[in-house]
């Protein structure tokens, strides 16, 4: 919203859409397939070692995968189905009243220094459900945050920058750990056959990391921040009055969502269980996050409604549920762009091209030790752009990037460190992947918000998680402190093993 507009008149400037921007870097990404294929851009994939050569989109198989494939690359989109479940568990429970009048209880005795971090906080530990945290903490955040009387745009936007800018940190083991430290092993095998990277090699740092990611967005946020946004958006009312006070049936209809939740729980953690594989892999409990929070809002939400009386028959339920629906178009056209951008970079291989040329870049350049280590962090930020992916992209990465910077002193454990700290920072500022997705979150409570203008409240996030993670990471290499339980230590040698 202009300054100059202090009211939100729909007259403000709201600026390019992001499905807008989303559909340009679709014809940016066809222009450069061209123009790649042209001139025969290609590069080494190490982990492969077979050569991958840019196709133009508008080569035939190219035209096939984009006709013959266009429903399944646009509903097969995994954000899709996570939008529509939580949208229509949460938004149903939102309208029947549960939310709001939970929010405002658990909120009641709750001081309002304390919101914030625990917000954060929360956010951060939702990373063992991955991509669910971003449906489930984000949204959650602007309705506790209109409970506690504060802006829920401010809730949206540190919650956000807990979830996304504090991606790479860790309080609790997550699926991204697993995957990184792998893609790691491997890659530092090609110097070192006898080379192990424990899915805990960083835990240390990176532990560290998350109460510094809660420091800096508690201080961002209630210090800068939420001034800026009360002066700028108008607060909008959010919550029914008749749902905060309305606290009949509340102890049971929460009693109903816990206990659907311990279900699921039990269905994943129990030995045996279904959503647990033979070996103990977590995998299958870590994807059913989402229909395990979509059960347990909708069945919370039928208890409340019916409890208060404010559900009387079936009709009731459905058309509140076709009400939560129908505010999940916004986000059906953006993923329609953001499944195809996605898509071009894989069928053209400008992504996985592009990502080997600049971590060879880098070892061309010749530098070491911190300037290196700065660099490489700020060319996983700027790739993190187009390829936000954290596992993909470090799967492009690291079979050129670890080697190479084994080769120049710097441990596997120290690469991926610094790789971790980068992507995080700059996940706030991707135009691609989950920041249109939480932007429409945001416009919910601020309609006259700008894509541009949403992303200019994260940039005092992302700097200063971007500086605020190196500093640290530098200070833990010269105390020479271990990254891990496995004792490589954060120096800029080669560990020893």
């Amino acid at each position: 919203m202009d300054e100059t507009n202090p009211e939100g008149s729909s007259a403000a400037p709201r600026g390019i859409d992001p499905i807008s921007i989303l559909a340009l870097l679709c014809l940016a990404v066809i222009l450069l397939s061209m123009i790649g294929a042209a001139a025969g851009w290609s590069a080494i994939n190490l982990g492969t070692g077979e050569r991958v050569t840019v196709t133009s989109m508008f080569a035939a198989e190219n035209i096939r995968h984009l006709l013959a494939e266009m429903p399944s690359t646009f509903f097969g989109f995994e954000p899709l189905g996570m939008v529509v479940l939580i949208m229509l568990g949460a938004g149903f429970a939102e309208k029947v009243g549960l939310i709001g009048a939970a929010l405002r209880a658990a909120l009641k005795n709750v001081p309002v220094v304390a919101l914030t971090p625990a917000i954060v906080v929360i956010g951060i530990l939702a990373h063992i459900g991955t991509d669910a945290a971003y449906f489930v903490v984000i949204p959650f955040a602007g309705y506790a945050f209109a409970a506690a009387g504060r802006h829920p745009l401010t809730g949206i936007c540190a919650a956000f920058a807990g979830v996304g800018g504090g991606y790479g940190a860790n309080l609790l083991v997550t699926p991204t750990d697993a995957a990184v430290y792998g893609i790691t092993e491997a890659a530092a095998r090609v110097i070192d056959p006898g080379s192990t990277i424990d899915i805990l090699a960083n835990y240390f740092l990176l532990a560290s990391f998350a109460v510094l990611v809660t420091i800096i967005v508690t201080l961002v946020t209630d210090l800068y921040l939420e001034k800026r946004i009360e002066r700028r958006f108008p607060r909008p009312a959010t919550i029914d009055a008749e749902a905060i006070e309305a606290h009949r049936g509340l102890g049971i209809s929460l009693g109903v969502t816990l206990l659907i939740i311990a279900i699921g729980a039990a269905l994943g953690l129990a030995p045996g269980a279904p959503l647990r594989m033979p070996d103990g892999d977590l995998r299958p409990f870590y994807k059913s996050f989402i229909a395990i929070v979509f059960l347990a809002m909708l069945g919370g939400g039928l208890a409340f409604g019916f409890l208060n009386g404010r559900l009387r028959r079936d009709s009731d339920v459905y058309a509140l549920m076709q009400q939560a629906l129908a505010e999940t178009a916004p986000f059906l056209l953006l993923i329609f762009f953001a499944a195809h951008f996605g898509a071009f970079l894989g069928w053209t291989h400008l992504a996985e091209v592009g990502a080997a040329k600049a971590a060879a870049g880098l070892r061309d350049v010749q530098l070491t030790g911190v300037p290196l280590i700065l660099a490489f962090s700020a060319l996983t930020a700027l790739l993190n752009l187009i390829l936000p992916s954290t596992s993909a992209k470090w799967a492009i990465m690291a079979p050129t990037a670890v080697p190479m910077m084994m080769g120049l002193g710097i441990s596997p454990e120290m690469t991926a460190a610094a790789y971790r700290i980068g992507a995080s920072a700059s996940e706030l500022l991707t135009p691609t992947a989950m920041t249109p997705i939480v932007f429409v979150f945001a416009q919910r409570y601020a309609r006259d918000l700008g894509f541009g203008r949403f992303l200019g409240l994260m940039v005092p996030y992302a700097a200063a998680i971007f500086v605020g993670g190196l500093a640290l990471l530098f200070a833990w290499a010269s105390l020479d402190l271990p990254l891990g339980p496995s004792g490589a230590h954060a120096s800029l040698a080669v560990a020893a093993r």
